[in-house]
């Protein structure tokens, strides 16, 4: 078995499997602002970028590890420290996760429209109010 096969299966493989739950979750809600579109676009469309950027960042997050395996497998020169590609990895790996949380937090959070027929009923029609005022 190749150092890169033995890579994928033994390191990221069983990863993979241990975040099937979470990505199941995440193409669930995918689906669901898919179906709730035209219930409410601004909170779907926020939430159909957020999703993606969730799915990057694990995968990433699974792979970035390995990659100084893969350099070194492919005899790759680097002229600077793998540190500093841990480093700047974690911060492309923190921002999508921000920039995800910002767009379901603004979906959850968005302002909404409220439905007429919820408006109509929650206030008391024009007879009742003179009903009220003859008492």
């Amino acid at each position: 078995m190749t150092p890169i096969r033995q890579i994928i299966v033994q390191g990221i493989l069983p990863n993979l499997a241990i975040y099937a739950p979470i990505v199941l979750v995440l193409l669930v809600g995918f689906v669901l602002a898919i179906v709730t579109w035209k219930k409410h676009p601004k909170a779907s469309l926020l939430t159909i970028l957020a999703i993606p950027l969730f799915i990057l960042n694990l995968l990433l997050s699974l792979v970035v590890p390995f990659f100084p395996q893969f350099l070194l497998y492919l005899n790759v020169r680097i002229n600077f420290p793998l540190r500093s590609l841990a480093i700047v990895s974690n911060i492309v790996l923190s921002a999508l996760s921000f920039i995800g949380w910002i767009l379901i937090l603004l979906a959850i959070f968005l302002r909404r429209k409220p439905k007429a027929k919820l408006n109509a009923a929650a206030e008391p029609s024009s007879d009742s109010k003179m009903e009220d005022q003859s008492d």
